[in-house]
């Protein structure tokens, strides 16, 4: 396979996913530094991570049933392949221990996955899943909500700890955003990322 260099995003021919556009994804100034992956994807890192993380081929992986790029690159031991992730390499997660992309992989739809060392942080399963966003096809525009039809009213789960948790029943669609938000809040503080933004009329 041959070997991709790093580039800035400035010298790119923008865009990878929407070739019609003409200006940068939003959120990046064009400083940023990526790694070339397959699928015409990339990997924003650090500079200070440039150097040693070229030393690889990265490829990429895209799930059909998710909004999110993974960079990954093989180690061969012997007959057996590993599947080695960027991500879980620059924090050095240990197996029982999950790393969240704060951002909740924003930039997919420009075939941009950010493992910058500001987005990446050490969290649980649950921890991990209470970041992700909401879910396509759903009968509700919140996470953690959806139409009751036996009840005819809005439902609100949340998972913690492996538990799936039911806050209530709810005439109003937006009251029912906010029960999940503040069940959110309670077990799992300090990752706000994962809350319903709430539009108020």
């Amino acid at each position: 396979m041959k070997k991709r260099s790093p580039v800035q995003v400035r010298n790119l021919a923008w865009l990878i996913r929407e070739p019609s556009a003409t200006n940068l994804p939003p959120g990046l100034t064009g400083d940023e530094w990526a790694i070339p992956l397959t699928q015409s994807c990339l990997a924003l890192v650090d500079e200070g991570d440039v150097g040693w993380l070229s030393a690889w081929n990265w490829q990429a992986q895209v799930p059909e049933t998710s909004q999110q790029i993974r960079a990954f690159r093989i180690e061969r031991h012997g007959s057996r392949r590993q599947k080695i992730f960027m991500h879980r390499q620059l924090l050095d997660a240990q197996p029982e221990q999950e790393v969240d992309h704060r951002d909740q992989h924003k930039l997919w739809n420009y075939g941009i996955v950010d493992n910058r060392r500001h987005n990446l942080r050490i969290t649980t399963k649950s921890q991990n899943h209470a970041n992700e966003r909401k879910r396509e096809g759903c009968s509700s525009r919140y996470k953690g909500v959806w139409w009751n039809r036996r009840l005819n009213k809005w439902q609100v789960a949340i998972r913690s700890e492996g538990k799936r948790r039911h806050p209530g029943l709810f005439t109003s669609e937006l009251a029912a955003a906010q029960a999940y938000n503040d069940a959110h809040t309670n077990h799992f503080p300090g990752i706000s990322e994962g809350l319903n933004r709430l539009e108020v009329a």
